[in-house]
Formats: structure tokens, sequence, C-alpha cells
């Protein structure tokens, strides 16, 4: 018997979106709740084509956030999490149905969802993120490492990441393979070193900026907070948690899925 991963499907490509603004699919326009995706870092909006299809019952948006991909919003650079938040808050307030959505992060995606949350508790309903248990406290030295790793992680090559994948039960969808091949800007020590600028932003509370106080201590909304043991340090997942139900959020939780990666 030969080891074959399933075929996912593909996402139908939207209109184009204008030059300045977020690249994104909006898919059941006719469902009556909204749900906005949030990849992860060196990503774009093809991650979720296998979660796509499962929720035909929602309307779905499904980004590329600044930065990423090829389109659009590949030119909105810097990548900032302010300049992030103020793209997916007018995205919100211009597609989603009643100008609120649910929101669901990945990685970077995560850490981006919390702060959109927080600067926009009127937009989010409910939260579900994973892969966000790093703190990302660091002095100058290990930030340096960071930024090298991110950069030699967005190199490997694809028969490298093909055996790991395979070795961890991961599928990667044919929708991530074709737009991996289209971006480069994604690949540059510059484009690394802004995404560790960013996660660092979340562990200093304030965000670039963002009013001083912790970011968990201004999420509302109740969230699921998740972690893969395998790759993720679960320390934090379980502390975010709490901070999150401090904050005034009792239903909010974190969970950990014991052998499983990053996301």
């Amino acid at each position: 018997m030969t080891d074959q991963q399933p075929t996912p499907p593909t996402l139908s490509p939207s209109n184009p979106s204008p030059s300045g603004e977020l690249y994104f699919l909006s898919l059941n326009p006719h469902s009556k709740e909204t749900i906005l995706f949030l990849h992860g870092g060196f990503g774009t909006h093809a991650e979720w084509s296998l979660i796509a299809p499962h929720l035909p019952n929602y309307h779905l948006l499904l980004p590329d956030l600044p930065g990423h991909g090829w389109r659009s919003s590949s030119h909105i650079r810097p990548f900032t999490l302010r300049t992030s938040i103020s793209h997916l808050s007018s995205l919100i307030r211009t597609h989603a149905h009643n100008q609120h959505a649910h929101v669901v992060g990945f990685s970077l995606g995560a850490y981006t969802a919390l702060f959109l949350a927080a600067e926009h508790p009127s937009l989010v309903d409910r939260i579900f993120v994973t892969g966000c248990g790093q703190t990302w406290e660091m002095g100058a030295l290990a930030t340096k490492a960071a930024e090298w790793f991110f950069f030699a992680s967005a190199r490997i090559p694809r028969g490298v990441m093909d055996v790991f994948n395979r070795q961890h039960g991961i599928v990667v969808p044919e929708d991530v393979r074709i737009e991996d091949s289209k971006t480069t800007q994604m690949k540059s020590y510059a484009y690394a070193r802004e995404l560790v600028g960013a996660l660092r932003g979340f562990a200093s509370g304030r965000g670039e900026q963002f009013g001083g106080e912790k970011v968990s201590g201004r999420v509302k909304a109740p969230t699921l907070v998740v972690a893969g043991t395998a790759h993720d340090p679960v320390g934090y997942t379980g502390q975010l948690a709490r901070e999150l139900r401090e904050a005034g959020c009792k239903e909010s939780r974190a969970v950990k899925l014991v052998g499983m990666p990053h996301g």
C-alpha cells in the first residue's frame, strides 16, 4: 500500500481586491453569521482550504494578512499589528454581517485576533486561537536568533517540508503549495524581522503603544486557546486563559492537544 494523502478541495477565487486593501475571499455570503479566519506567519488564506468546506452554514471571510501572499495584501508593508487590525476592523465593518464576526486565528493570526478583540471589542463575538503559546519575551540575542530562525524556516526546501509533514500527519492543501510558489517577499530577512517585532509587541503587553495595558486584560470576548504539545509551549497557554477569565470573561478556556503539532 502507498502512503497517499487525501486531496483537499480548492477554494473558489474571489474578485481582485483594490490596491492598498487586503485580499480576501468571501464564502457563503447568504449565511447569517460571519467567521473571520486569520492565517499564520508566511501563510495565506489558503491555509483554511481544509476547513472552509465544512462550514457551509457560516459566512466566511478569509483574508491574506498585510505583507502576505502575492496579491494586494503583499504590498501593505511593513507588517505591524496596528496596520493589521486597522485593515481587519475595516474588513469586518464593510463585509461581515451586522458588522461583527467570530474570529479564528492560527499562530501569528492568533496573536492578531487577540489584538483585534482588545482594540475593537464591538466587532468580535467569540474567539478560537491556536498556536499562540509563546510569550515572546526575549532579549536582544534571542530576538536576533528568532529572526534568523524565521528567515531560515521560510527557505526550507519543499521536499524537506514534505517529509516533516508526513511524519506529523499534516496534510498540505494544493492551494497552499500554489500560493507558496508565487510568493517571494515572505522569504526575506526584512520580513522575518517584521514578524518577530510584531510578536514581541504582544509580549510587551503594549502591542506597539496599544494603550499600555496588557492585551489579555482587554479581551472581553469568550475565547478558547489551544496548544499542541508536540511543538507549542503549553505553560503560557494556560496562563493566557486565566488572564482572559480575570479580564471579565469567565467562559474563556485553554486546551492542550497531547502529541499534536503547532496549529
